[in-house]
């Protein structure tokens, strides 16, 4: 029992800790929304970054995985980096907290999915809360659901895609060694904003100190 506590009480601690990192994760986007570096480029700095400091971490501590899931490994790599973009797309386009909000959908999809997907049983209690959350994302978008706008579609699309991606990792959590499940979605991420960068004909530039920091 006290260690099921001991493990809730970490859970806990490493989801605030997350979210206070994300929000400056978004802060950052934000910022560097309005400077001279694109979107693509962005996304690129975070994934490249992120994929040295995963591979950094392998050195004196190699991951060890079974392998059986690897077609899940790569949809769980392409779930978040579709999520992802389409969060930073959101700030670019969205106030902050708009776009905030509209990821933060993603547990409200995470409990209908689990509840299909994963065979979950979900009470009364977490379907009211499910369908009075969705009354919340109509006013905050707009009240008149009607005149919802693209923006708004493309943020309801990150909680759908984030929440497939948290899905996913619940399934092959112990298939993979954590940082595998993170590099999945890292690299991909960053050959995303590449391709992306190429097709639309971006030039790529490098970040002054401001925008490094």
């Amino acid at each position: 029992m006290k260690k099921l506590l001991s493990n809730i009480s970490i859970g806990v601690e490493a989801m605030i800790l997350s979210s206070l990192h994300f929000a400056i994760m978004g802060v950052s986007v934000k910022l560097l929304s309005i400077t001279k570096i694109s979107l693509f480029e962005i996304i690129f700095y975070r994934g490249f970054i992120s994929t040295l400091m995963i591979f950094a971490s392998f050195y004196k501590n190699p991951p060890k995985n079974n392998g059986k899931k690897l077609f899940f490994l790569i949809f769980r790599g392409f779930t978040g980096s579709v999520a992802i973009n389409i969060y930073f797309y959101n700030i670019a386009t969205m106030t902050l907290a708009n776009s905030t909000t509209f990821s933060n959908t993603a547990p409200i999809f995470t409990l209908i999915f689990s509840s299909f997907l994963l065979k979950e049983y979900l009470s009364k209690k977490y379907w009211f809360l499910v369908f009075i959350s969705f009354i919340g994302i109509i006013f905050i978008s707009k009240p008149d659901i009607m005149n919802m706008t693209v923006y708004d579609y493309f943020g309801i699309l990150n909680g759908v895609f984030a929440a497939f991606s948290y899905i996913i990792i619940r399934y092959i959590k112990d298939s993979y060694d954590t940082r595998i499940i993170v590099l999945s979605f890292t690299i991909q991420g960053t050959f995303s904003a590449i391709f992306l960068l190429l097709i639309t004909k971006q030039s790529f530039s490098i970040p002054d100190f401001y925008q490094v920091f």
